[in-house]
């Protein structure tokens, strides 16, 4: 098996989890963290999580290229 075909497996398993969510009533519309992980910091290093609703969306944007590996 080459690369390109882990890559396609891995896109389409993505892809899978995606169409099951929304089919689901979870679609990525209605993804919400919950406030205390926004507000709250979180031991040892006392971080929050501070990635906006924006940014999250992008994560479905993200393409690695082949010639990475």
């Amino acid at each position: 098996m080459e690369l390109k075909d882990i890559k396609k497996i891995a896109e389409d398993v993505l892809q899978t989890e995606r169409e099951f969510n929304k089919k689901a009533g979870v679609s990525e519309e209605f993804w919400s963290f919950p406030e205390f992980m926004r507000e709250e910091p979180l031991p040892p290093n006392d971080t929050i999580f501070d990635i906006s609703r924006e940014e999250m969306k992008r994560i479905w944007d993200v393409k690695i290229p082949i010639d990475e590996f």
